[in-house]
């Protein structure tokens, strides 16, 4: 059995709640290239919510000196939030099977950590992935009733939907639930040990291509309930409907240069209205080098091509 209080090896407080407000606990779970993301994330959600106590708690492996001290000032700025910091040892993912692609790490996985670790101190939580945007009020979901359902979520694109569940075996009347954006009782979520199953499906099984996400719908999916899709709003790029909650950019991510959905303009607004509006992207695998030096090349800047494509080729290479 996990203790997985035991990978949570520092915990720091910043910040402190001066308004009696309805309060929220919203929990993330990154490593140190997704922490600048996260903090615009995170303002935006404080911008349109000012009517909640919002306790952050972020589960991370490292961050930059940098990011530390910004995500201080961002609790000393706004009186109705907390950021609580928790430092995770990566030794929990020794023996871990699924493919981590690209486009995920192991930080996904900061997710099974926190809905454990937080309970019983906290009954009901929001877990967002760092690659979103709020633009409303998220209060809604405090008053939502779970009845026996152990989380909500938006259900995923239909032609993923099908896809996975066809390869994970799943009964049709199931649905696949998209990872992004979750809202849990944590009360039911441990009384299933739903982190422990997951993390031993994916120490067993090499088939989870979404990682955490494939694991959350094989343990726990019969016992989801749906939400509408405001809170996940992944379709339907470059637009928007009205009612959206929340952005979540998981296929094109709105702080890569060659990225060119017109929501990218939305994102772009909260950062530079955050304590990170001079953050700038760097690479970090050679996916991105690549894509950098053809971003480059199609902006006639052939000296910066040449220098990106020469760091794609060095970390082609080393891999």
């Amino acid at each position: 059995m996990f203790n997985f209080a035991d990978f949570v090896i520092n915990e720091e407080v910043y910040g402190e709640l001066n308004k009696d407000l309805p309060h929220m606990h919203i929990a993330f779970g990154v490593d140190h290239w997704f922490v600048p993301p996260m903090g615009i994330m995170m303002e935006s959600l404080l911008n349109n919510n000012k009517h909640l106590n919002i306790s952050f708690h972020v589960f991370l492996t490292s961050m930059e000196e940098i990011d530390k001290d910004k995500l201080i000032r961002l609790s000393q700025k706004y009186e109705n939030a907390i950021i609580k910091l928790y430092t995770v040892s990566i030794e929990l993912y020794v023996g871990i099977k699924s493919p981590i692609q690209y486009y995920l790490t192991t930080a996904s996985l900061h997710r099974f950590i926190a809905m454990s670790y937080l309970y019983p101190k906290v009954d009901k939580i929001l877990y967002i992935d760092a690659d979103t945007c709020c633009v409303a009020p998220i209060d809604e979901l405090l008053n939502m009733q779970l009845g026996n359902c152990v989380f909500a979520a938006v259900e995923d694109g239909e032609d993923i939907a099908a896809a996975r569940k066809k390869a994970l075996a799943l009964d049709e009347r199931q649905l696949y639930y998209n990872s992004g954006v979750i809202w849990a009782d944590l009360r039911k979520w441990n009384e299933n040990n739903v982190s422990e199953k997951c993390m031993r499906l994916m120490m067993e099984r090499e088939d989870l291509i979404y990682a955490d996400q494939d694991a959350i719908n094989v343990v726990a999916g019969m016992y989801g309930k749906v939400i509408p899709s405001r809170y996940n709003y992944f379709g339907s790029l470059p637009n928007r409907e009205e009612d959206t909650v929340i952005i979540h950019y998981r296929s094109g991510k709105p702080w890569h240069p060659w990225f060119e959905g017109g929501l990218k303009t939305v994102w772009q607004e909260y950062k530079n209205r955050s304590l990170w509006f001079d953050w700038l992207f760097v690479p970090r695998n050679y996916r991105e080098y690549r894509l950098m030096a053809k971003w480059s090349w199609k902006n006639k800047d052939y000296i910066s091509s040449m220098k990106w494509y020469a760091g794609y080729i060095y970390r082609k290479v080393s891999c």
